[in-house]
């Protein structure tokens, strides 16, 4: 009778450890291959593939009272550090009349939105401003400028949808 009881203690224990032991396994096989997070996956999108969505989400205008901004004709590209920029052409217009025309280089890291399903740039920044016919006062002002309108509009324009 005590053998019988010591039986039906054991049973369990041996398929909770047998149990144990096959999830240990299989973790320590997601380790050694190298998968840590199950669910994690790498997408590999191609320039000319976001190139081909901005061109259809351009041109980008900020109009207040009677100035316009207009974002125009961006060309994608990615550097070392992991960034993406993005050359545009910029046009100053009053009353719809332009009064400004340069290029300027936006880069910023690039962010998915899970409920999105895209990519967005996050950080975007001033890295370059070609500044023709501008008083040396203004350079910063205009500079300082393009920075804001940029934080504000692009990091809502989906670079690539899911």
């Amino acid at each position: 009778m005590i053998e019988k009881k010591c039986h039906s203690y054991v049973e369990p224990l041996r398929s909770q450890f047998a149990l144990l032991g096959a999830i240990l396994f299989i973790f320590g096989s997601l380790i050694a291959s190298g998968c840590t997070a199950p669910g994690r996956f790498v997408v590999k999108v191609h320039k000319h593939e976001i190139q081909k969505k901005l061109d259809g989400r351009f041109p980008v205008r900020k109009t207040k009272l009677v100035f316009e901004v207009r974002f125009e004709n961006p060309v994608v590209s990615f550097n070392k550090e992991d960034q993406i920029e993005i050359g545009i052409q910029v046009k100053g217009l009053v009353a719809k009349i332009p009064i400004l025309t340069t290029s300027a280089v936006i880069a910023g890291k690039i962010r998915y939105d899970t409920a999105r399903h895209e990519f967005l740039l996050t950080d975007p920044h001033v890295k370059g401003l070609e500044l023709a016919n501008v008083p040396d006062r203004h350079v910063e002002q205009v500079r300082a400028e393009v920075d804001r309108i940029a934080n504000r509009i692009l990091p809502a324009i989906p670079l690539y949808r899911l």
